[in-house]
Parts: C-alpha cells; sequence; structure tokens
C-alpha cells in the first residue's frame, strides 16, 4: 500500500482538531483544570491572535493559555505592547 504524503499544514490542523476535542470532553466532564490544560496546546493562527489582541485587548490575551510563540515570530516579541 503506497503512503500518503501529509504536509506540515495538515498535521498542524488535525493536532489542533485533537486538542479542541479534549476541550470539549474536558468541559463536558466539567474538568476546568484539563480544559486549562489542553487549551495550553491550542496555537492560534497569529492573525487570529492579532485580532483576538484588537478585540479582547491585550491584557486578556496574556490571561490566556494559548502557545503565542508563533505570532512572536511573525510580529516580534513585543506584539502584545505594540499599538
Amino acid at each position: 500500500m503506497p503512503m500518503i504524503e501529509v504536509s506540515e499544514e495538515e498535521l498542524e490542523h488535525r493536532r489542533q482538531g485533537e486538542v479542541l476535542d479534549r476541550i470539549h470532553e474536558a468541559r463536558v466532564r466539567g474538568d476546568v483544570e484539563a480544559e486549562r490544560e489542553a487549551q495550553a496546546e491550542l496555537a492560534p493562527s497569529p492573525t487570529v491572535l492579532m485580532r483576538a489582541k484588537r478585540v479582547m485587548g491585550s491584557d486578556w490575551l496574556r490571561r490566556q493559555p494559548y502557545d503565542m510563540r508563533r505570532a512572536e515570530e511573525v510580529y516580534g516579541r513585543d506584539w502584545l505592547d505594540a499599538d
């Protein structure tokens, strides 16, 4: 059987989908700690994070457990402090 090649983007998409499933399952169980831990694995795109910053504010975004490394790579280390 031939191997199916999957792009890095597709792999990341699948991984994030699995994280969302775990968040949902934890929420249904009422397990706030497990939900928060799974949220920390979410890595929203830099564009989504920038929109969240504009809509919700930098302080709100700092309190979220999201992985923001890609946004730092795109916008710079101090992107949350910049206007």
